[in-house]
């Protein structure tokens, strides 16, 4: 009995002891949580407020660690890309090759006057076109009408040429070989007296001596087929000529041209041409010129005038 007594008592007293300590231990851990709350709000704001830091250092080091373009060397560029503008047909005479670039077409148009010895004056006009075909051929055809004083056809003629330069390595110097063949349509207007038909080759040169001058040469051989009534009219040809390109600026150029075309066989002849052109492009695709002088200086008190020449061509590409 006294031993039950005892427990109870004990037992009350626990109880009055966990109840008097109990608001004690939850206003501590009411104080520890509200502890931890606030470290936790504390560690997080400043977590924000570096994570600005963070990302601006990882974006610097992605910036090191950041590829630039390459060029086509495998360098890296520097600064804003290169732009790389591909080159055209030049412009200066001096600078042009001897054949068109692949896939251009160069239509071209002319009036021709001819003031001519003991016979009546001519009035013409001649149309053509010359094709690039691919890199370094070309082929080309032109037609000549004559109006006055009748109305005639006049050479037809047929070419290919082939540019050689790419072969020789030499810088400035430009080398082309020719192949022509002319259909003489008409007695009255033609360049090969009697000819029913004729062919030439020839070799073209030019070298560029500076960007206001260069030289350019010349040299064919060729034959001419046909008759003048009963009478054959066979004969060969041959054609040397040197000139001067003097580019006063990019756009105009001024051709000077003096040669030697030898006639032997049926037809014997040897005239001494001086021959001129001005060229202006006009714009980039669109060159004017001038052509004039004399057929044959041989007779310098009445030579042969070839007379006056106003042409154009354009260039288009494809």
């Amino acid at each position: 009995m006294v031993k039950s007594a005892r427990l109870w008592s004990l037992a009350v007293v626990l109880l009055g002891l966990w109840i008097f300590s109990a608001p004690t231990v939850l206003a501590q851990d009411e104080e520890g949580w509200g502890a931890e709350e606030e470290e936790d709000k504390a560690a997080e704001g400043k977590a924000k407020k570096d994570k600005p830091k963070e990302d601006k250092a990882k974006g610097e080091k992605k910036d090191e660690m950041w590829d630039a373009p390459k060029t086509e060397t495998g360098e890296a560029a520097s600064g804003e890309p290169e732009v790389v503008i591909p080159s055209g047909y030049p412009v200066a005479e001096v600078d042009r090759p001897l054949a068109l670039p692949p896939m251009t077409l160069e239509p071209e148009i002319s009036i021709r006057f001819d003031f001519l010895d003991d016979i009546d004056n001519r009035f013409g006009l001649r149309t053509g076109a010359r094709f690039g075909i691919i890199d370094n051929l070309e082929a080309g055809m032109f037609f000549p009408l004559g109006f006055a004083p009748n109305f005639r056809a006049g050479d037809l003629e047929l070419y290919g040429l082939y540019d050689l330069t790419s072969l020789l390595g030499a810088d400035g110097f430009n080398l082309a070989g020719r192949l022509v063949l002319v259909a003489p349509l008409s007695n009255g207007y033609t360049d090969h007296p009697g000819g029913d038909f004729a062919m030439r080759t020839e070799a073209l040169a030019k070298f560029k001596f500076t960007d206001m001058l260069a030289a350019t040469a010349q040299a064919g051989f060729g034959f001419v087929i046909g008759d003048v009534g009963p009478a054959n009219m066979n004969y060969f040809l041959v054609k040397m000529e040197g000139g001067l390109i003097f580019q006063a600026i990019e756009p105009l150029a001024l051709h000077l041209r003096f040669g030697l075309t030898a006639y032997f066989g049926d037809w014997d002849e040897v005239l001494l041409p001086l021959l001129m052109r001005v060229q202006y492009t006009l714009i980039h695709d669109l060159d004017l010129f001038v052509d004039t002088g004399f057929m044959d200086l041989t007779d310098v008190a009445d030579p042969w005038i070839i007379g006056v020449i106003f042409g154009a061509s354009y260039r288009i590409g494809f």
